[in-house]
């Protein structure tokens, strides 16, 4: 998965590889759950610029997906609790703030 918090394969998942994403489609499914974080990848905290070799890996991804004609649902729902964390009326402008930019 592409939300683990230490990297992809912290949670002892393997290494998404085309190989992966073809066997999926031999099974029959035509779309893939892309389960990303993108907090721990900020590189400038003023910005919230993700770090391009993240957004390369997701793009790659996304890329096997629909070079097997599958459809790539790029999903963020957690992302390391960073907002459920600060969900409070005095930090709600900077969560918008870093909402936007990711």
């Amino acid at each position: 998965t592409l939300e683990a918090i230490g990297g992809e394969t912290a949670w002892g998942n393997p290494k998404v590889t085309e190989d992966y994403i073809k066997r999926i489609k031999e099974l029959g499914f035509n779309a893939i759950r892309i389960p990303c974080s993108w907090d721990q990848y900020i590189e400038d905290a003023e910005t919230y610029k993700i770090k391009d070799s993240w957004l390369d890996r997701v793009n790659e991804v996304v890329g096997y997906c629909v070079a097997n004609d599958m459809y790539a649902i790029v999903n963020i729902h957690w992302d390391g609790g960073w907002l459920e964390n600060n969900c409070t009326p005095d930090k709600q402008e900077e969560n918008n703030r870093k909402q936007h930019a990711l």
